[in-house]
Formats: C-alpha cells, structure tokens, sequence
C-alpha cells in the first residue's frame, strides 16, 4: 500500500484554499488546515487546526511531517506597516523555520501580483516573505491578479456587485497597470495542476486572466452589459492619498486603509494568461441576468 503524502496548509479556511483542497484526492494525500477561525467549515477533507501563523509552536509538528507546504495565511487590509510585516514576512519565516532538515517539501507560497517595492507594506511585506520561500530547496511562488467569482462581496467582485446598479461610480484615474482579473476556478485549478500533479520547482509564476482593464474599461464594460447608465466620477491620486490618511487617524474602519494607494498605483507585470473556463464578460453577464430574475448573484 502505497503511504499517503501529509500536506499542511495556512489559511485554509478561506474560499480560495476551501476550493482547492475540494479536489484533492483523499487517497493520497492526508490534509491539515491551519485557521485562526474558531468556527471551523464543515469540510470532510480537512484536519483542521486552529493556530495563529505568527505561533509556530502551534503548528511546528505538523509542517515537521509534511511533504507539500501551501502558504495562504496573510493580512491584507491594515492600518499599521507593523501588522503587515509581523503575519506576511515574520510569520512566513516562522513557518519556513519548523520545515524538517530531512525533508524538503514542496512550498507553494500564495503572494500577490502587488509584491513590489513600490506597493506599500502590504506589497514589500509580501515580497520580503517571497524572499523568504527562495531559500528553500523546492519551492513555486503564485502571484494571483485580481480574483473574481467568490462568494465574499470585497474587492473587484465588489466593484461589480455596486457597478451592476448603475448610478454614481467612482473612478481611481493616473494608474498605470491594468487589472488582468481571472475566475476563481481557474485560479484553483493552476494552483492544483502545481501542486498536485505537475510541479516545477523555483519559480514564480504571475496567474492572470487574458483581458486587461482599467478602472474605466471595467466600469464601461459592467455598463455595457447590465444597460444601467453609469455617472463614472474620476477620483485622482492626490484624494486617494487624503482618505487613506483620514482612514489612519479614525478609530473605525471605513473600507479603506492607507497602504491601498500605493498598491492600487504601483507597476504590476502580467503573463500569458492559462486556460481559461469563465471570462469575465461572461460571468457579469450571468450575474446581471440572476439580478434581473430575482437571484442570488452566486449559488
């Protein structure tokens, strides 16, 4: 009988992780899933484990035992630098710190497309975790663009949602990259090809749709396809940076933190995109017309 492969993962409770291990075969691999939710998901896959990523003695048994590593944990939205270098770098070098020196893993490191220098904390915090993961033996780093197709209404999916009613839209304008969005299952998908079946060890890897948007493209197009007239409200860089200023000194969240403008204005590369299932046409063409029937926007 041939023996199972143990693979850990951080931040397993999230949509993305939750999709991913769905699809793994039982058979051959036993799956452990580090959370900081104390209400676990109801997943028939997964051991779970509650722990923090910045207390590897939680964990530093399991990474010990493991064969395949997948890093999701991160912090993505914080008012303090301090916050985003203490989960995204310090916690990935305590995770890479439990690593066994018999073994040597596969570590797939889940970064972002805004790692950079130029992105804020949140991007160097990313990028000084990256550099982390490639002192290891074997390890992939992804950098996912902009993912939609959740079931979480935050980020571009927001966009969308809000978009889809028309009215007043507001527009960061002067930012160089475009968005190259790709659907969650297709995201799954490459990250599982990786990970469990056909891995190339050392090397980052950009995963973005095939189309690229500016905000006004976007906007333009969600127009287009829900027939809602839109008043697009051009919002320059210099404002951006007042409202993350304001967000810092308020005590409350107001859905906007200071590092997002660095991030949103900084240089992004992207790549051919993979395969794709869903484009993004498509998908808010679907939701437009769950909308216009009564429906849910996903099930």
């Amino acid at each position: 009988m041939t023996m199972k492969q143990r693979v850990f993962v951080t931040g397993a409770s999230s949509e993305l992780m939750l999709q991913l291990l769905s699809k793994v075969d039982t058979e051959k691999y036993d799956i452990t899933g580090l959370t900081r939710s104390t209400i676990l998901p109801k997943h028939s896959k997964i051991d779970w484990l509650e722990g923090d990523i910045q207390n590897s003695e939680q964990y530093q048994k399991e990474v010990a035992e493991s064969d395949i590593i997948i890093h999701a944990a991160a912090i993505t939205h914080s008012k303090t630098q301090k916050e985003y270098f203490d989960v995204n770098h310090e916690g990935t070098r305590k995770l890479i710190s439990c690593i066994s020196a018999d073994k040597k893993p596969l570590f797939i490191f889940i970064s972002s497309r805004a790692a950079g220098e130029e992105s804020g904390a949140y991007g160097v915090s990313k990028l000084r975790a990256e550099e982390e993961v490639k002192k290891l033996k074997k390890w992939v780093i992804i950098r996912p663009s902009e993912v939609y197709g959740g079931t979480k209404s935050e980020g571009i999916e927001k966009t969308i949602n809000e978009a889809i009613n028309g009215g007043v839209q507001l527009c960061p304008i002067g930012v160089e990259s475009k968005m190259y969005p790709i659907h969650i299952f297709d995201t799954v998908n490459v990250i599982f090809e990786i990970a469990f079946e056909k891995a190339t060890d050392n090397r980052t890897i950009v995963l973005n749709g095939s189309v690229g948007y500016s905000f006004k493209e976007l906007l333009c197009l969600i127009e287009r396809i829900s027939g809602k007239k839109m008043n697009i409200v051009p919002i320059p860089k210099w404002f951006l940076k007042l409202i993350g200023l304001v967000s810092k000194l308020l005590p409350m969240d107001i859905g906007f933190v200071p590092d997002q403008v660095n991030r949103l204005y900084s240089l992004k590369t992207h790549a051919q995109a993979p395969t794709t299932t869903i484009e993004l046409e498509s998908y808010i063409a679907e939701i437009v017309k769950r909308k216009n029937a009564g429906q849910p926007a996903t099930e």
